[in-house]
């Protein structure tokens, strides 16, 4: 969990083991998924875990008793709330390499997310999103890391998400304060018994009330939105994301050495960063075929 964009005004399950192949029809129609043919031997497959929630107390800004050490080395944070609402955002994000974002440059896609939900003796939860990386080993600004990472089967990374407005978890504004520009990571004691720290939670709320550029269409207009998930050289701020691992596809389900997955259609039509779209790159280039779910 690295990259954290806020406030800003925006820039202009899933996996199918088909029986036959799918029959190509046109995109733009009202279905409401899409499938996303990969050839096998041009990708491989990583999931990962980007972050973990944290859940609040009712006053909706503090963090409640032993889960602060969820909070990433930035002092930036998630709400249970907030991973929950906005995940399906991360379904079309770029992968970069150390927050490149630049999407001439990207490693590949997302291609879906499930949430892991991790219950404590208290009864408290939080939330790990697990997403499914399609890293494409064909088509990439490194082949020798993209090649590590097939044999070594590891990755480190950082997400990087979009937000109309930070809370402090002190004091809970999000028209900025004291707290969120000089004391982040400093400990305080909360009023309900215990010490926590001072952290920026990710939230939805735009923070002059203009609304006027959410539109939920469109993922990259969502008051909160994942765009990217970037490799890295150094360790990542979130040091749950070492739990990585390659994805091997059992051959039954692969249809003519093909990898078949199905996507929400807003993963195709997301405006994307700098209105790039992920997925319409690489089926511009010939590596992905898009199906619609018949």
């Amino acid at each position: 969990m690295g990259k954290i964009k806020a406030p800003t005004k925006r820039i202009r399950k899933n996996i199918v083991p088909p029986k036959s192949k799918p029959k190509v029809k046109n995109v733009k129609s009202s279905e409401e998924t899409i499938l996303v043919e990969f050839p096998a031997d041009k990708w491989i497959f990583v999931q990962n875990s980007p972050l973990s929630s944290v859940p609040l107390q009712d006053d909706g800004h503090t963090i409640k008793e032993g889960y602060e050490k969820f909070v990433n080395d930035n002092y930036n944070s998630f709400s249970n709330e907030i991973v929950k609402k906005y995940k399906d955002t991360w379904n079309g994000a770029f992968i970069f390499k150390n927050h490149n974002d630049n999407p001439d440059e990207t490693y590949g896609i997302v291609t879906s997310v499930k949430l892991r939900k991790i219950k404590s003796k208290s009864g408290d939860f939080r939330y790990v999103p697990e997403i499914l990386m399609a890293i494409c080993l064909s088509d990439s600004p490194d082949s020798r890391l993209v090649k590590k990472i097939e044999e070594d089967g590891t990755v480190k990374t950082s997400m990087g998400v979009m937000a109309v407005s930070l809370k402090c978890s002190l004091c809970g504004s999000i028209k900025g304060c004291n707290h969120i520009t000089y004391s982040l990571g400093e400990k305080y004691s909360t009023p309900y018994g215990y010490d926590s720290v001072i952290t920026a939670l990710v939230n939805d709320e735009p923070e002059d009330g203009d609304e006027s550029d959410i539109n939920y269409d469109d993922y990259d207009r969502y008051p909160v939105y994942w765009y990217e998930n970037s490799i890295l050289d150094e360790t990542p701020a979130y040091k749950g994301v070492t739990n990585s691992f390659v994805y091997k596809f059992p051959k039954g389900s692969l249809v003519d050495n093909k990898v078949v997955i199905e996507m929400p259609k807003k993963a195709y039509t997301r405006s994307g960063i700098y209105g790039k779209n992920a997925l319409q790159i690489y089926e511009r280039k010939g590596l992905i075929k898009i199906h619609e779910k018949e």
